[in-house]
């Protein structure tokens, strides 16, 4: 009887330090991610939508039918990898135009 309690004690041993080495990684990992992002350079902000008023029809009709032109260019060769940020700049000049994406 008394190896069984011994290897239950072990296990618990064991098991306590184990999960004290994951709480330390975890603090140590988020210390580690708050000291990155307060390193980190700012980014650029996200372009703001005019006011409804000031939106321009066909500057908005053309940068949706570059957009959907890329889209459907990137369906097309779903292998280049260039249509992600045309896609990226193409939304940004929706969103700049039009108010929304």
């Amino acid at each position: 009887m008394r190896g069984g309690q011994l290897r239950i004690a072990a296990f618990l041993f064991v098991t306590l330090l184990l999960a004290g080495l994951a709480v330390w990684i975890n603090l140590y990992a988020s210390d580690e991610a708050d000291r990155i992002v307060a390193q980190a350079p700012d980014t650029q902000p996200v372009a703001e939508a005019p006011p409804e008023e000031e939106i321009d029809a066909e500057a908005c009709a053309q940068a949706q039918q570059e957009y959907q032109k890329y889209w459907d260019e990137s369906i097309d060769n779903p292998d280049d990898q260039s249509y992600e940020e045309k896609l990226e700049v193409a939304l940004t000049d929706v969103v700049e135009n039009c108010g929304s994406a």
